[in-house]
């Protein structure tokens, strides 16, 4: 629990930081106004994206999901164009997961390389094959 707490303190950007709250039952938010203060804000202050991907992350992290298939339908909803485009090397990095996403982001799209395409052999024999 404490890796995942390191990771959210600045997982949302330069100016906004999370940590968990003392009893660990929930998260504080704060956004950075000047160079030495900070707002306290309420997780409903945070845009859609933000918590959307807030709890993507914690959902893979916190539930330890590797080695997985994972199907998200339209990720890029409420996200930001550049999150968007970099949700495909975040998700990549949060684990060793497949996911199958099904999108209509152009940024989404333009994200991906040959390196995050993976091709999976047909397990059914052809049988127009000579074996």
């Amino acid at each position: 629990m404490k890796g995942l707490a390191e990771d959210f303190h600045q997982f949302l950007g330069n100016d906004k930081y999370i940590k968990p709250s003392p009893d660990m039952n929930s998260i504080i938010v704060k956004r950075k106004i000047s160079e030495n203060e900070f707002i306290e804000l309420e997780p409903e202050e945070l845009s859609h994206g933000e918590l959307k991907k807030l709890g993507l992350y914690a959902w893979i992290k916190y539930n330890n999901i590797n080695d997985s298939i994972i199907l998200i339908d339209e990720i890029e909803n409420g996200f930001h164009p550049d999150w968007q485009y970099n949700i495909v090397n975040e998700l990549a990095s949060w684990g060793d997961n497949q996911y199958l996403l099904a999108t209509h982001s152009f940024y989404l799209c333009e994200a991906l390389t040959p390196a995050h395409v993976k091709e999976i052999e047909p397990k059914m024999l052809n049988p127009n094959s000579e074996e």
